[in-house]
């Protein structure tokens, strides 16, 4: 059976963005899939690396321990067949929090080398925006 594991950064409990993962959500489970769901804002997820993470990502040092909240991350990336990511575009962007998601769970070892990989079989992002097309083609936004 498929596993999916999501990775949700959106603050508000409402809106077009949390509609999405709803139906998302709801979609999985009609199609018989199993999911786990890290929503950012909702976990608090801390988004800053500590002076001790830094030194680890940047001396390469894999025989140093990740915090906590970091390997639960990475177990639940490597027990998923695919890992999506849904979140508003801001400011051509994604929100803060999961680019620092990023940069905490994408560990010298665990995302990249010298140790082992970890590397989804499939892979989706799901990008929302604050704008209709008609918005977007008349401030000129989608010019070809």
């Amino acid at each position: 059976m498929t596993h999916v594991h999501v990775v949700y950064a959106h603050p508000s409990e409402q809106g077009f963005t949390r509609e999405v993962l709803g139906a998302f959500l709801s979609g999985l489970d009609e199609a018989g899939l199993t999911y786990t769901l890290s929503d950012l804002y909702a976990m608090d997820f801390r988004s800053e690396l500590t002076r001790a993470e830094y030194e680890r990502e940047s001396g390469h040092r894999t025989d140093v321990p990740v915090p906590e909240d970091i390997a639960a991350e990475h177990a639940k990336l490597a027990a998923a067949d695919v890992w999506v990511f849904l979140y508003p575009v801001w400011w051509a962007d994604c929100p803060a929090r999961l680019k620092g998601w990023f940069d905490r769970v994408w560990t010298v070892g665990f995302a990249y080398k010298p140790a082992g990989v970890c590397v989804a079989r499939k892979a989706l992002v799901l990008c929302t925006a604050g704008y209709s097309i008609a918005d977007l083609e008349a401030s000129g936004a989608t010019r070809r």
